[in-house]
C-alpha cells in the first residue's frame, strides 16, 4: 500500500494543478506531464518494487495520450496521431514566469538534444512575440490613423 501512494501521490498533485477553475491551467500541461513521466523513470530504475507492471502501464499511459508533448520535446519520434501537439503548450509553458524553462529538466533526452531544444524553444518564442507585436502594430495603425488637419490664414 505504501509503494501505491508512493507511485499514484504525484499525480493527485498534477491532477489538482492543471483542473483550475478560476485559474490559466495551460501552461502547467507540459511541466506536469514531464514530471510524472520523470517520477515514474525514476521508480522503474529501483529494483525493489513490487508495482513495476503498473510503473511500465502508466509510463505508456501518458506517452500514448500525450504523444505529442513528447514528440515536441525529442523524447518520441512522430507515429501517425500526436494529440497535445500543438504549440500552444509549450509556449504557455515558457511564457509562464511559475514555470520558464525550468521543466527542460525533466526532459529525458541527452544534454545536446536538450541544448537544441532548449535554442529551438527560445526562436519559438521570439518568433511568437514578433508576429504578435506585428499584429498589434497592425491593428494599432488601421485604428488610429493620423488625420491632417489643414489650416488656412488670411
Amino acid at each position: 500500500l505504501k509503494e501505491l501512494v508512493q507511485v499514484l501521490d504525484p499525480f493527485v498533485d498534477a491532477t489538482d494543478l492543471v483542473q483550475g477553475d478560476k485559474v490559466v491551467t495551460i501552461s502547467a500541461v507540459v511541466p506536469c506531464v514531464l514530471s510524472l513521466y520523470h517520477h515514474l523513470h525514476r521508480l522503474e530504475d529501483r529494483h525493489d518494487m513490487y508495482l513495476m507492471n503498473m510503473i511500465k502501464a502508466l509510463q505508456q499511459g501518458l506517452k500514448e495520450r500525450f504523444r505529442g508533448i513528447f514528440v515536441s520535446v525529442k523524447m518520441m519520434t512522430s507515429v501517425g496521431y500526436c494529440p497535445f501537439a500543438d504549440n500552444i503548450y509549450l509556449l504557455s509553458s515558457m511564457l509562464d514566469p511559475s514555470f520558464s524553462l525550468v521543466w527542460l529538466n525533466d526532459v529525458l533526452i541527452n544534454d545536446e538534444l536538450k541544448l537544441a531544444l532548449r535554442s529551438s524553444l527560445k526562436g519559438l518564442q521570439i518568433y511568437c512575440i514578433e508576429y504578435c507585436i506585428f499584429h498589434i502594430l497592425l491593428v494599432f495603425r488601421s485604428r488610429f490613423q493620423p488625420k491632417v488637419l489643414i489650416c488656412t490664414y488670411n
